[in-house]
């Protein structure tokens, strides 16, 4: 009967779904919601350039290998580097789905580590959670309408269309307006699913009490959640855990339902920790669930479990606890989060079957291409390389720092800026990211509503319709970047109007790339290079930031000015920070050559902890700089940089 509710409901509005195309992700009212997908590579385990679309024979040396140092870290950065083109280039040319290793054999286990090996967790937890949904009866009733949308448009030039069943039902959007006899009509109608109850599992406008009358409704609350756009899980119980919905929690346990515990998705108890991270909303309630999961033996992966930290990630999310959330949890609530029971990930010993064979092809589709032959050998000794460099020095996550020191001085800017200004001068533009200065740009929809003008090149006209919306000072600095972006021109109409009453900031340009064209353009508009915008940076610092030298040279040419306000983080430190990354070299030493002939900076211990990190992991290029630059020589008592 549910699932002939669910076919009944979506094929409904199946004539509509003509007028819902891929590039709308939204659901719309009639319950047809469009479904995109990407093939593309992710930031996490993509070279910065994509591959080459094919590849021709390489012309190098018989063994290729014999040139590479494998001591050497700027080598093997780059060796790397290229085995991970060569990597998805095979994939893609090799490879291709990896659906087809399942119907040879493997475990679903297998081809999950495979796809996090060879791609990324993104791709595996979406491939993996995909396959344990594909029996959901939500799945089913979308494969249905599928089927009716091809027949029905069969005769019909239409593509890239897709139809799926409404989540949450439309019925269920103004549940929690309803009166209390309303929404007792719609839980006993028997329409309601663990897609929907999940869904709204998840919305803070629906009250516990609400959340938990739909669960009481479904008559198989252990059902698979299969709907496609919710998070990497498919028992209910996980929702009301990661939610901290107690009461639904406490009834799916009563009614039989497990903890659960994926070997590569989150578990139970992991969705739970994830949740109590969030801090004040619900906090005993997620408390209480946690408690009661590790009274039932639930576990979850920690890669550290200690009295002063408390971490652990699962795909997409993690949990991290510090000293005083793991004592303030133990002496408020009762919790102790190192009595949490630890579980083991997917095993490469137990389930790396596919991962071998797939490497072995892998290395010798890379030796074919690149004139290697010992490209596995070649990968592991770069790797210990890279290793043995990146772990003399561990920085800190900048933003972990200012937060420990905003918390040790929460009335005081004036003191956590001494603190910070002592340690790193990243550190000061940081804490006034987040503290002191606006927080950025936000999105507006003036800008939307004036893009037919912007098309038609009538800046007049927007301008009229922009100064009309009363936008505040962050919209403002949003829609100028915007328009500056688009066309630099705009600048002297920009100039002459209300919505550049405090000025160009430099900042507002850091987005668009400047060349000595366009800054004279600017300047013979009337914009000033010389002066220091509201975050007391100049422009020098901008450019420097972007490793711009051309902007760089022409900006010393108009003798613009070297230092800021004195805080943070200078032109000089952008140029090192460029150096020590690996950036170009050549760019970074010309970088730094240039501000240092040019302006003869003083050199601090922050700049020499810069070069610290050079003569750590390129000491060739270390040796140049000092050649040219003998005060930027470090010795051994110089330190590492506290954060990156």
């Amino acid at each position: 009967m549910q699932k002939k509710y669910y076919a009944l409901a979506a094929l409904a509005a199946v004539t509509t779904a003509f007028f819902y195309f891929v590039n709308d992700d939204k659901p719309s009212a009639n319950g047809m919601q469009n479904s995109t997908g990407s093939n593309q590579l992710t930031a996490e385990n993509s070279p910065s350039t994509k591959p080459k679309p094919t590849h021709e024979k390489v012309s190098a040396p018989a063994n290729q290998s014999a040139l590479i140092d494998t001591s050497h870290f700027a080598q093997c950065q780059q060796v790397l580097y290229d085995m991970r083109v060569e990597q998805e280039q095979w994939r893609q040319e090799k490879v291709g789905s990896f659906t087809k290793f399942l119907q040879q054999g493997y475990s679903l286990d297998e081809v999950t580590l495979a796809i996090d090996e060879f791609r990324n967790s993104n791709f595996a937890a979406r491939f993996r959670v995909a396959q344990l949904r594909k029996n959901a009866a939500i799945t089913e009733v979308n494969a249905m309408l599928e089927d009716e949308l091809k027949q029905r448009l069969a005769d019909k030039p239409i593509t890239g269309l897709s139809i799926q069943r409404r989540v949450p039902l439309q019925v269920l959007d103004n549940f929690d307006e309803l009166s209390l006899a309303q929404q007792q009509e719609i839980a006993d109608s028997g329409k309601v699913t663990v897609d929907d109850v999940a869904f709204m599992m998840g919305r803070s406008k629906y009250s516990d009490e609400q959340i938990l009358m739909l669960t009481k409704s479904l008559p198989d609350p252990g059902a698979t959640v299969g709907y496609e756009h919710l998070d990497e899980a498919v028992s209910l119980l996980d929702f009301a855990a990661k939610s901290g919905r107690l009461s639904s929690f406490n009834y799916l346990i009563d009614q039989g339902l497990a903890p659960t515990q994926d070997r590569y998705l989150g578990s139970t108890m992991e969705w739970a920790l994830s949740g109590l991270m969030d801090c004040c909303e619900r906090r005993q309630r997620r408390v209480d669930i946690i408690k009661k999961l590790n009274s039932l033996g639930a576990a979850a992966r920690f890669r550290k479990q200690s009295p002063t930290r408390v971490y652990g990630n699962f795909p997409r999310r993690f949990y991290r606890f510090d000293q005083a959330d793991i004592a303030s949890l133990r002496d408020e609530f009762g919790l102790n989060l190192l009595a949490i029971k630890q579980r083991q990930p997917l095993s490469m010993t137990q389930h790396g079957r596919l991962v071998k064979r797939l490497a072995k092809q892998r290395d010798d589709f890379i030796e074919t291409q690149t004139a290697m032959t010992d490209v596995t050998d070649t990968r592991a000794a770069c790797r210990a390389t890279v290793k043995r460099i990146s772990d003399q020095w561990r920085p800190r996550r900048s933003h972990e720092v200012v937060q420990e020191i905003r918390e040790q001085y929460p009335d005081s800017d004036s003191s956590a800026l001494a603190v910070l200004a002592d340690m790193d001068p990243a550190l000061v533009d940081e804490y006034r990211r987040y503290f002191v200065w606006s927080g950025g740009m936000r999105q507006t929809d003036a800008l939307g509503k004036v893009y037919q003008y912007l098309a038609d090149g009538d800046i007049e006209r927007v301008i009229s319709e922009l100064e009309a919306a009363s936008l505040n000072t962050r919209e403002k600095r949003f829609v100028i970047s915007n328009l500056l972006k688009r066309d630099l021109n705009y600048y002297r109409a920009l100039s002459q109007s209300s919505l550049m009453d405090d000025g160009l900031q430099h900042h507002q340009l850091a987005f668009i790339t400047l060349d000595a064209d366009k800054l004279k353009a600017l300047v013979d508009a009337g914009y000033d290079v010389y002066g220091h915008d509201n975050r007391g940076k100049s422009l020098l610092y901008y450019a420097a930031t972007k490793a711009n030298t051309e902007t760089v040279a022409w900006l010393i040419q108009q003798n613009a000015p070297y230092e800021g306000d004195g805080q943070g983080r200078d032109p000089l430190y952008q140029a090192l920070k460029h150096a020590s990354g690996g950036q170009i070299a050549e760019q970074s030493k010309l970088l730094i050559d240039q501000l240092m002939t040019s302006y003869q900076p003083t050199v601090t211990r922050f700049h020499k902890q810069r070069m610290a990190v050079v003569k750590l992991r390129y000491p060739e290029q270390y040796q140049q700089l000092i050649d040219l630059h003998p005060a930027l020589t470090v010795d051994e008592a110089t330190e590492l940089p506290v954060v990156w």
